[in-house]
């Protein structure tokens, strides 16, 4: 199974140490009260399930409470997430399930510190193209409004600290970018997911009926 913090930066929630790995999957996680035990107490229910690998499975036994906690405060804060594409066109939702890249022509990838710093880099390129005369004022002064909001975002949701660091440390020249490319890579993260859940559930009803 390729590891998805080769294609993405988990960072995406800065002030969130779990939450962002499973938005990066595009998992969604509902806290449900389980009046069904002995010690009432509260299920995580991840959604969708199929794509839920050992290290994921891992994470919510092992650090169940923080998991709960992080939830619990993404919930009452009212944090959003926002897809922003390589033209700075951007939309807002708290819905993760559409996963890390969407399919949206362009695409569009989930905001996070690196991402936001390519983008400003982007800027800069376009402000010299529009001082050499390259790109018209209504063409720049359009991506300037685009890009305020996404800047605007970044720092109520991401932390200017975050931004700030982005802009030092991140090599925007490697950087890439959300494209049909990028999409098709993060897609085949799905579908190996799928498979080994698929394989892991054939097996065990295999094992059950060697039993019978």
């Amino acid at each position: 199974m390729a590891n998805l913090a080769n294609l993405v930066n988990l960072a995406n929630l800065a002030i969130y140490q779990y939450l962002p790995t499973f938005h990066a999957w595009g998992i969604r996680l509902t806290l449900i009260p389980d009046a069904h035990t002995l010690n009432p107490s509260t299920r995580i229910v991840p959604e969708p399930q199929d794509i839920l690998t050992d290290e994921l499975r891992y994470m919510l036994r092992a650090h169940r409470e923080d998991i709960i906690r992080e939830v619990q405060q993404f919930q009452s804060s009212g944090a959003t997430i926002l897809w922003v594409a390589s033209d700075l066109t951007h939309w807002e939702d708290t819905d993760p399930r559409y996963g890390y890249e969407i399919d949206c022509e362009p695409t569009y990838r989930m905001l996070d510190p690196p991402y936001y710093a390519w983008l400003y880099a982007q800027m800069e390129r376009l402000k010299q193209a529009h001082t050499a005369g390259n790109v018209s004022a209504n063409t720049y002064e359009a991506s300037c409004v685009l890009f305020r909001e996404v800047h605007a975002w970044a720092v109520k949701h991401l932390g200017k600290e975050a931004m700030d660091n982005a802009l030092r440390t991140t090599n925007v020249r490697a950087y890439v970018p959300p494209s049909p490319a990028t999409l098709a890579e993060y897609r085949a993260l799905w579908a190996a997911a799928r498979r080994e859940n698929s394989e892991r559930l054939t097996g065990g009803v295999r094992a059950l009926e060697g039993r019978e």
